[in-house]
């Protein structure tokens, strides 16, 4: 009985200490003729405020994001977030879509970017010279990548989908007390 209460307690200690660390947040975003939304997983990454961005899923207009991609593999992208004074540096989180584009989200001067590789395709078609705007909405650069400015970015915590440590805590409490009453039983018997 003293070996089944043992593996109950190691049981509970571990079950407290293997809670997920990395957090689950919602965004979307909108420019002229683009749409995306979906999820990022993070974690804190040295300094308050500071998180590096471990995985993207979601969809850019009707492309589905496949993976992220290293850190450096696209605009010199540092997947890094911060909470404050903004969200994403100039060096953004890359991602690549199941269209075989490769696309950076990032924050400068107060504005939200989007860009993509030279398969970066937006409403349908790619993008033609005579779409340019002012502000850079739409800028072919001179290796084929096109910058969109977006209209808006918005961000937030997603639900919960893993127990906290306090779930498991309780969970751990409650297999120690029916060992406690099994134990008195056994003994009464």
């Amino acid at each position: 009985m003293h070996h089944i209460l043992r593996h109950l307690l190691i049981l509970s200690a571990l079950s407290v200490a293997s809670a997920a660390h990395a957090d689950i947040y919602n965004y979307s975003y909108s420019g002229t003729g683009l749409a995306g939304s979906g999820q990022v997983i993070m974690t804190t990454a040295g300094t308050s405020g500071m998180f590096l961005v471990l995985g993207i899923t979601g969809q850019v207009n009707a492309a589905n994001i496949v993976t992220l991609l290293p850190i450096g593999t696209f605009n010199n992208n540092d997947n890094l977030f911060y909470f404050t004074p903004t969200y994403l540096d100039g060096n953004g989180v890359s991602f690549t879509l199941d269209s075989g584009a490769n696309v950076n989200i990032n924050y400068s001067n107060g504005d939200w970017f989007l860009l993509g590789d030279q398969n970066f395709v937006l409403g349908g078609g790619t993008i033609q010279s005579s779409a340019l705007r002012p502000g850079f909405l739409f800028s072919p650069s001179a290796t084929g990548n096109t910058t969109v400015q977006l209209d808006s970015f918005t961000f937030s915590p997603a639900t919960a989908q893993t127990p906290e440590p306090s779930s498991f805590m309780l969970v751990g409490t409650g297999l120690l007390g029916a060992a406690g009453i099994a134990r008195r039983r056994f003994l009464r018997a």
